[in-house]
């Protein structure tokens, strides 16, 4: 756990400097990155660069046959092997779906990292920490 909690803190140091950026940087590749780092593993690698926009992002999904970015999550983590589990037994770098308010003003899925004090959240005002329950989730520890 010391590991992850060293790995986490450092990984948010490095996304609180970064921009968000609908093609490069987003909560989608933020999440993902994670996940390479953590585990070597890339459960985003197929969404990667082709989205410039919330609606390209919606598309996308879509054009991958998932109703939500939270059905397109749980089928790449389960491609790759990761246990989707109960959002109130989550632990520290574990992945998670969010609701958080968009750029539209409107609610929306959001892929984030457990913290330590709630949902590391990489949006376009920056890194955020949501309080909260997640919708979803899914342990980093491989099934």
């Amino acid at each position: 756990m010391a590991e992850i909690a060293y790995l986490l803190t450092a990984y948010l140091r490095e996304a609180a400097g970064a921009s968000f950026d609908w093609r490069i940087r987003n909560c989608h590749v933020f999440a993902a990155d994670w996940v390479l780092r953590v585990t070597g593993v890339d459960v985003g690698s197929d969404f990667r660069g082709v989205c410039n926009s919330p609606r390209s992002a919606a598309r996308a999904i879509r054009r991958a046959g998932f109703a939500d970015l939270a059905g397109c999550t749980a089928a790449r983590m389960r491609q790759a092997g990761f246990a989707e589990v109960d959002p109130a037994a989550v632990q520290l770098g574990d992945i998670g779906i969010v609701m958080t308010i968009g750029e539209t003003g409107r609610p929306q899925q959001t892929l984030a990292i457990r913290a330590r004090n709630g949902w590391a959240v990489l949006a376009p005002k920056g890194l955020l920490i949501a309080k909260g329950r997640a919708e979803r989730a899914w342990s980093l520890n491989r099934a």
